[in-house]
């Protein structure tokens, strides 16, 4: 019995790659339209006041090679589909011997114009909630609250973008499992948000979320990350908004809600400066806290981070950091510096 349940565990899990890997050598991929394939290289490592040497920066990037194939099709009225393939084989320190390696299925997704603005999206993206669905995120050191927030930043579903008046609105239906593949214990996740348009260097946005959300350990897809008993129900209602002048950029989120019952409150503020004289150098400055449970002191975890990236190349990228932990679980401080060689080109 236990054969045949991790059977249909890898069935579901494969069945999306194996529509991927399909997406690539259909006709459709060698229709008209643009495409590009990547090559992804990740290195990472650090000092950490309480770890030591690590080799992860809080769980969001792990030494690892990976790849995104992005296709848009077409025909004589214009591109009609576009699908985005993006995955890496990690590696995770603290796992022992050939647990250590596994397959993050990050961008896993097709999208299809409807017309009139309107796109029905389905497969592995983010839900329509905060900075992450408009902040590319995937090979930098800086992240959004997705991970404290949601617990993900990407599901699996479906999605609608379209327009409401003036503004940009999305829609998604997902499964409220994050990296891994189940819908269990009555699991889902919905999510709804709407952005001003691109326009004057300031947008801002508002979005909801609900749902039943799966606890899972691990961030790979396969093997699978190993979903525990827990299913959270989640509430939110958040705002974010960017501005962008000359050679400063601001970003910020803010979400309020619930944990089953528990009262849950968090707030990112992210601040980058290019020097005019050197547009591969950017300074970067982040400050956000967490409440995972409101009027608890134990429950605040707070962080400032300072840094900077710098593009070698076109393809190269350095970034290093040093982050501070003003409170966590605990109330215990850490001090840590990262470094990051990061490859991303074709």
């Amino acid at each position: 019995m236990k054969v045949l349940n991790r059977s249909r565990v890898i069935g579901r899990i494969a069945a999306p790659i194996a529509v991927g890997l399909c997406l690539l050598t259909s006709p459709l991929a060698h229709a008209d339209g643009a495409s590009s394939l990547n090559a992804e290289l990740n290195a990472v490592g650090g000092y950490s006041d309480s770890d030591g040497c690590i080799s992860e920066i809080r769980g969001s990037q792990r030494n690892s090679v990976g790849f995104e194939y992005f296709r848009k099709v077409a025909n004589e009225y214009g591109d009609f589909l576009t699908f985005d393939l993006q995955a890496r084989v990690s590696h995770d320190s603290s796992e022992p011997g050939g647990n250590a390696v596994g397959l993050e299925v990050h961008s896993a997704w097709a999208e299809y114009k409807l017309g009139l603005g309107r796109n029905l999206r389905f497969g592995h993206f983010s839900p329509a909630h905060g900075l992450e669905p408009v902040t590319d995120t995937h090979g930098t050191i800086q992240q959004t609250l997705a991970v404290q927030d949601v617990g993900f930043k990407k599901d699996w579903g479906v999605g609608y973008r379209g327009l409401l008046g003036p503004f940009d609105l999305s829609l998604a239906a997902q499964l409220g499992s994050g990296m891994g593949i189940q819908m269990r214990d009555g699991s889902f996740l919905l999510s709804a948000q709407v952005w001003e348009p691109p326009g004057n260097g300031f947008r801002y946005g508002l979005s909801v979320l609900a749902g039943r959300v799966l606890s899972s350990r691990g961030g790979w897809t396969l093997p699978s990350p190993g979903f525990g008993a827990a299913v959270v129900t989640k509430v939110r209602a958040g705002a974010a908004a960017a501005f962008e002048s000359g050679s400063f950029e601001i970003k910020g989120e803010l979400s309020a809600g619930k944990n089953d019952d528990i009262g849950v409150a968090g707030a990112l503020l992210d601040a980058a400066y290019v020097p005019p004289s050197l547009q591969n150098l950017t300074f970067e400055a982040q400050g956000r806290v967490w409440s995972g449970e409101l009027g608890a002191s134990d429950g605040l975890a707070s962080s400032i981070t300072l840094g900077a990236s710098y593009e070698l190349t076109r393809d190269w990228t350095l970034r290093a950091y040093l982050i501070h932990d003003l409170s966590g679980p605990g109330d215990t401080e850490d001090t840590s510096v990262v470094c990051q060689v990061y490859f991303f080109g074709g």
